[in-house]
């Protein structure tokens, strides 16, 4: 119990929020004002601030005039410092060209000359990376679908853009790929097809592919700017809470 609260001495009231010196000054200051329960719950907030990052690279960019045979996109490493959690790879290909359609089937079912045919184009892409993932990963959708239209026996265009895979990796025993300081390479092949027709012949007269990648790796960070600003905003606290804690 104390005696006497006039002998408790004041608490300092110039407080600065600088990471420097004057940061100990004003934490302690606001430690002696505020209630303990709230104390201990700003302390557990700061320690959380520091507690997850992401960082996300852009890899190459692959372009040809033909479908992709093993080809490589190089992505960078993570090369930051800290406890990396998890991998998360998007991968996003597309295709463009031209195709002709013509009738083939009997005769007497031939479509008047002119006469507006159809296609529809699905597209397949084969990811191979150096561990952990699923090895090939394969996908193919109905959303990588696309139809054409043209003339019949007279080529014309297609596209099929923007079609996104996303993979994740958490497996921490399969890190060390991508771990480092230079770049990790993931192998794409890829498949464009048309769906057949009955009586139809289809041709791809032209195509041009691309491919590209992100990454994003999430991690704890293990050194954080100006550690001694937060060394002493910890100190702060601490005072703070012992002080309160002395005239209770």
């Amino acid at each position: 119990m104390v005696a006497n609260d006039t002998n408790r001495p004041s608490p300092p009231t110039n407080i600065s929020y600088s990471f420097g010196g004057g940061c100990l000054k004003g934490i302690y200051s606001i430690g002696m004002k505020l209630p303990l329960p709230l104390l201990l719950a700003l302390a557990s907030g700061f320690a959380t601030l520091v507690g997850a990052a992401t960082i996300t690279v852009n890899c190459t960019t692959i372009t040809s005039g033909q479908d992709f045979r093993s080809a490589l996109i190089q992505c960078p490493q993570f090369s930051a410092t800290g406890f990396l959690s998890s991998i998360g790879i998007d991968v996003t290909d597309s295709a463009n060209g031209s195709l002709s359609q013509s009738y083939s089937g009997p005769p007497q079912y031939a479509p008047p000359p002119g006469s507006s045919v159809g296609a529809i184009l699905v597209r397949e892409i084969d990811l191979v990376f150096p561990q952990g993932f699923a090895n090939p990963f394969r996908n193919r959708a109905a959303g990588d679908g696309a139809v054409a239209s043209g003339v019949d026996g007279v080529a014309f265009p297609f596209a099929l853009n923007s079609l996104s895979r996303s993979m994740s990796l958490t497996d921490v025993s399969a890190f060390s790929s991508y771990v480092g300081s230079g770049s990790f390479a993931l192998g794409v092949t890829t498949f464009t097809n048309t769906l057949p027709r009955p009586d139809f012949t289809t041709m791809l007269r032209s195509i041009s592919v691309s491919a590209t990648a992100s990454v994003t790796y999430s991690f704890s960070p293990t050194a954080v700017p100006e550690p001694a600003g937060w060394v002493l905003m910890s100190l702060g606290l601490i005072a703070g809470i012992a002080k309160r804690r002395r005239y209770l």
